[in-house]
């Protein structure tokens, strides 16, 4: 069986305890428990979906609604417009768009140099990588205000600085 936990953390529900606190008291704080007791992991096999997958081939296909978790004032979730409504989200996702585009080129650029590649070009793909991956995160979006939207765009202009070492050296 495959146990996928995916949360939004930065809420600190891991501080809610014992059996009221749900996923938190009924399985993550015993899991803790246990890691903290067993280190090397003997009762869990950790592992990514990747592995997973490559081990254990889908029989079946899951489709799962569009939709998020109840936001109060919006009344239709399941076009996320807590995230996508209003011309600066528009406008930022549009540079994420651009940004992501030119990290998959330059992902490509450097995947076709092989063992040839120079450590710095597979550093800076790497940090382009993670500098979108930063800029997509949905607190931004969330938030939504202009702090929180620059965020995103301080990001962008920080993958596309690595795009452009890439670029001039590859």
């Amino acid at each position: 069986m495959l146990l996928t936990v995916a949360t939004d953390g930065e809420n600190g529900w891991f501080r809610h305890a014992g059996e009221n606190a749900g996923f938190w008291g009924w399985f993550f704080e015993p899991l803790l428990y246990l890691l903290n007791k067993d280190q090397e992991f003997q009762f869990i096999r950790l592992t990514t979906i990747d592995e997973y997958l490559k081990e254990h081939l889908p029989e079946d296909t899951i489709v799962v609604d569009d939709g998020s978790w109840n936001v109060p004032g919006v009344p239709d979730d399941a076009r996320f417009l807590k995230w996508t409504e209003g011309k600066e989200r528009e406008d930022t996702w549009d540079d994420i768009l651009k940004t992501s585009i030119l990290v998959h080129e330059a992902d490509g650029k450097v995947r076709d140099l092989g063992q040839t590649c120079p450590p710095k070009l597979a550093e800076a793909i790497k940090q382009a990588w993670r500098w979108l991956l930063m800029a997509e995160s949905c607190d931004n979006f969330w938030w939504g205000g202009e702090d929180w939207l620059n965020r995103s765009k301080i990001c962008c202009t920080k993958a596309k600085e690595k795009i452009s070492e890439i670029m001039k050296k590859s």
